[in-house]
């Protein structure tokens, strides 16, 4: 990770810090909010997926990969702006949605880590692990919109932190004998 890159996670994780900050101070407009952010994070991460498909990855092996997931981030996007609305139903079944394919994906990755003997998957395992006890709490409080928008502020803080903790870990260099 470059200099530039360490400092601009750093930036990343401090706004998301006062970002969820301020949503714990509102929490009665929040489920709103978060639905919004939901859907800038998914439209825009798909659009930044699509152009770097069109900047780059098409000349690479695999790149219509980046196309069609950058093509479904934003139209889950697009799904998720049109359901800002909608009863806070569908404000669990995102926030469940969400962690529990990112656990499941950190508790994979960190299997394929433990394999290959990367000295990480310990941390990687209790960010996956962390992200499915989020979601098993979305279950548990679903009947409450403040306690939504506090389970969600505490991932973002969650998040947050682990952004800056990775912008400050130094980088591993692997070099083939």
């Amino acid at each position: 990770m470059s200099g530039f890159q360490r400092i601009k996670e750093v930036v990343i994780g401090l706004l998301s810090l006062a970002f969820a900050a301020v949503m714990m101070a509102f929490p009665e407009t929040g489920c709103s909010v978060i639905m919004l952010v939901i859907c800038a994070t998914l439209i825009f991460g798909g659009l930044g997926k699509i152009v770097y498909y069109f900047a780059m990855a098409r000349h690479m092996v695999g790149g219509k990969t980046t196309l069609y997931a950058g093509t479904l981030l934003f139209d889950l996007g697009m799904l998720a702006g049109s359901l800002a609305t909608a009863p806070q139903n569908f404000l669990v079944l995102a926030l469940l949605g969400g962690h529990l394919f990112t656990g499941a994906v950190g508790v994979a990755q960190a299997i394929t880590e433990r394999n290959m003997e990367s000295p990480v998957w310990k941390w990687t395992l209790a960010q996956g692990l962390a992200n499915i006890i989020i979601a098993m709490m979305c279950i548990a409080f679903r009947k409450s919109p403040t306690t939504m928008v506090y389970l969600y502020c505490a991932g973002m803080i969650y998040s947050a932190c682990v952004r800056i903790a990775k912008a400050f870990r130094r980088t591993a260099i692997v070099y083939i004998p």
